[in-house]
């Protein structure tokens, strides 16, 4: 008869255990091992969070087409303009991004209310 290598009922353990409320559509947000940019403290933070996410991509997207239009189709006018626009989205995407997921993960030094959010008038 084999048993299994961990029991957690064996060790009255309950790690890795949650309850969910129903009825909250939050409900998911804090679970652990989901999504960093789920969790409800960045509610207000959300189209900031937005902003950023399109600035990472599109700086990517611009410094990739600039590295293939230099290196590739030889236009190197077309090549130059592209990687310095990526370079110049890319990086404050890079920041504000990183900078709220090391806050939402805890690390010290960084913390949600040094960023700045967009207030959409209604």
């Amino acid at each position: 008869m084999s048993t299994p290598l961990i029991d957690p009922s064996a060790h009255g353990s309950t790690a890795g255990t949650f309850e969910v409320t129903e009825g909250d559509p939050n409900s998911n947000a804090d679970k652990p091992g989901t999504w960093w940019f789920l969790k409800a403290e960045l509610k207000e933070y959300r189209n900031s969070l937005l902003v950023s996410f399109i600035l990472l991509l599109t700086g990517s997207a611009l410094l990739l087409i600039g590295i293939v239009l230099e290196i590739g189709v030889k236009d190197h006018a077309a090549g130059t303009v592209c990687i310095v626009a990526g370079v110049l989205m890319f990086i404050p995407g890079l920041y504000y991004t990183g900078y709220a997921f090391f806050a939402t993960k805890g690390y010290q030094g960084f913390d949600l209310s040094n960023l700045k959010y967009f207030r959409l008038s209604k």
